[in-house]
């Protein structure tokens, strides 16, 4: 069942099966909105924000697969769902690899169609959250190399000063000998810090479309 009031956009230059998809889909729970073209769904899009959209492929104009990249580009969040009344294999995996979440050949029952689109929903539930704990992650590592930075700035001053008084007290260089040793070890440690904070953003899940 739908969460929360997730928006679907439908896509089709058939008013029937736009009406009988948006009618089955409200049913459901989820709000819909319909469009005729890609011109009339890009202007409908400017304006608002939809979790998922039923693109039919062969319509006047500008075809859905051609939208279908836009839409890529620049809803990268927003799940795509394709439909056409052609069964033709080849069709549905280009689509696929274009970025489509799935594809349904007309005709589509109500159930399967609301079963297909929650999946895919579900699916890019995942990728969302997944991008956006890797961003935070990312946010998280470049404040910390920041403070590496600043620590080893204040490091390689303090190596300055060791050194100076190693040079005007030769008479006890072991003191001296071993707070430079401190210096060093406390740099290899930030060394190692940043070494492991770079590990772990790289295996932080990453959120993109899949094939």
């Amino acid at each position: 069942m739908p969460q929360g009031n997730q928006r679907i956009l439908v896509v089709d230059d058939e008013a029937p099966i736009r009406e009988v998809f948006a009618k089955g889909l409200r049913l459901h729970g989820y709000h819909c909105a319909t469009a005729g073209n890609a011109d009339e769904a890009n202007q409908i899009l400017q304006q608002e924000g939809f979790d998922l959209i039923l693109l039919d492929i062969a319509m006047p104009g500008e075809t859905g697969l051609f939208l279908l990249a836009a839409l890529v580009e620049n809803y990268p969040d927003m799940a795509v769902i394709m439909v056409s009344g052609n069964e033709e294999l080849g069709t549905a995996v280009y689509a696929m690899r274009q970025g489509a979440d799935d594809f349904l050949s007309k005709p589509v029952g109500v159930s399967l169609l609301v079963y297909r689109i929650e999946k895919a929903l579900s699916r890019r539930a995942i990728l969302v959250e997944n991008k956006a704990y890797r961003q935070h992650l990312e946010h998280m590592v470049s404040e910390l190399n920041l403070r590496l930075e600043q620590s080893r700035g204040v490091l390689a001053a303090l190596n300055t000063v060791v050194q100076s008084l190693m040079a005007r007290e030769q008479e006890i260089p072991q003191a001296y000998v071993g707070l430079q040793r401190a210096v060093s070890d406390i740099d290899s440690g930030l060394n190692s810090l940043a070494d492991l904070a770079t590990g772990f953003i790289n295996d932080a899940p990453n959120a993109h479309r899949t094939d």
